[in-house]
């Protein structure tokens, strides 16, 4: 009770064209208005990965894929898990060699592993043993993305009865048209999969505030002004059966700078959040109430910073 966390394995530039390839292992657990945890760079050679599955060995750090679904190990910035992610609900392909660049070029895939898993295990801060029996999510993204030509919103919720999971990429934003969007919204309830593609639900950002919570006074920021990064997100969605609303409070928040080559950095946004929603079914007569949401959940957000503006900023560079 009062934890939360997310677990990301990524591999960046695997042919290491900029000499920044290799793996990232990023751990970040929210408590009490805290974030524990960190993020590690390891070289091509000590990234191994599963041409099969989401399996990978990171600089010792690992995912094991199992019967019954993942586990994962590892040790960083202090913090050491050791977690068994059972799924309870079969994998979702959201959306599968979707091209993400202006071009149509790259192709990448985007696999539910887990909407809804159970969790259990321990994490350890220093000599402290935390035991974990939790609900989880896994997904995997796999392909290449690049982070300079799309945008994106996520978020994901576990309730008692109901998950939802949202994702929506962009290439640009004009006003309030968004350019190359596409995107995909899926509800468990009572073990049944409701889904909204892109033309049935919107997400809208607001509640805007500077990166980090503070100012660093950099050159970048008189010139091209704060990053800024939303507090509030409300996610609509309907389709011919169903109907869904979400509004979504960003209580915590961690920026996760990407290291790259160029001058913009992309920085995705990782805000431990409130979620409160309704779903409901749609009738001739009226909409009959099928399940509230109300509870903790994550959302991200990714927009581009600039390297010299970083230092003295929160969040992990990877």
């Amino acid at each position: 009770p009062g934890w939360s966390g997310i677990i990301a394995y990524v591999v960046f530039d695997p042919l290491n064209f900029t000499g920044l390839g290799g793996g990232r292992v990023i751990a970040r657990f929210f408590k009490d208005g805290k974030i524990l945890g960190g993020s590690e760079k390891f070289k091509p050679e000590k990234t191994e990965l599963s041409s099969q599955n989401a399996a990978a060995e990171i600089g010792g750090n690992e995912i094991l894929k199992t019967g019954g679904g993942y586990g994962l190990r590892g040790k960083i910035g202090g913090v050491e898990w050791n977690l068994d992610f059972k799924a309870e609900l079969d994998p979702i392909f959201a959306f599968k060699n979707a091209g993400f660049d202006p071009l149509n070029l790259e192709k990448v895939s985007w696999l539910i592993e887990a909407p809804f898993a159970k969790v259990s295990g321990k994490i350890a801060l220093g000599k402290t043993k935390i035991p974990i029996s939790a609900s989880g999510y896994c997904d995997s993204n796999w392909g290449n993305f690049l982070p300079l030509a799309s945008r994106f919103n996520w978020g994901q919720f576990n309730g008692e009865k109901i998950s939802v999971v949202f994702g929506e990429t962009e290439n640009l934003e004009l006003g309030s048209r968004k350019i190359g969007r596409r995107g995909e919204v899926f509800v468990i309830f009572k073990g049944k999969k409701i889904r909204f593609s892109s033309e049935e639900f919107t997400v809208k950002n607001s509640g805007w505030s500077a990166s980090g919570g503070e100012k660093t006074g950099r050159l970048s920021e008189k010139v091209f002004g704060e990053r800024k990064m939303p507090k509030i997100t409300l996610v609509e969605a309907q389709n011919e059966k169903y109907k869904l609303r979400l509004a979504i409070e960003a209580k915590m928040t961690d920026p996760i700078y990407l290291d790259t080559p160029l001058l913009l950095k992309p920085t995705v946004i990782e805000q431990l959040s409130f979620f409160e929603g309704e779903l409901f079914k749609k009738t001739s007569r009226r909409d009959i109430l099928l399940a509230e949401i109300s509870g903790a959940g994550f959302k991200e957000y990714m927009f581009m910073d600039f390297f010299f503006a970083r230092e003295g900023k929160s969040g992990v560079a990877i």
